[in-house]
């Protein structure tokens, strides 16, 4: 099972797997406890398993999968913050200044 255990959001446990490819999940969504949505997108699945993920509007789901706005576009329009997570022993780190948000700096949490 997939999940996650994001500082500052806590777990994040697998919801629904969108895309995949040779049977490794590439795009999913992803709840945390209190039912808030996660959209989790894999950009390295061969050697680190490294996710950008940020919290996710249903109206914002719905539309990438009708085909509305694009993952970019969803992760751009989300105004949340935009985690990487990977597997490396250093662990989350917040993307600030990534996709224009206000942060202004690169930091582990």
């Amino acid at each position: 099972m997939i999940y996650f255990n994001i500082s500052g959001i806590g777990v994040l446990t697998l919801d629904k797997i969108l895309f995949e490819f040779d049977n490794l999940p590439i795009l999913v969504v992803c709840l945390d406890t209190s039912g808030n949505r996660y959209f989790c997108l894999c950009t390295d699945p061969i050697m680190e398993f490294t996710w950008l993920i940020s919290r996710i509007s249903l109206n914002s789901l719905i539309d990438v999968i009708q085909n509305k706005i694009s993952v970019l576009d969803a992760f751009k329009n989300s105004n949340n913050k935009i985690y990487l997570y990977n597997d490396i022993p250093e662990g989350i780190t917040t993307l600030g200044a990534f996709m224009g948000y206000s942060h202004s700096h690169i930091g582990f949490d």
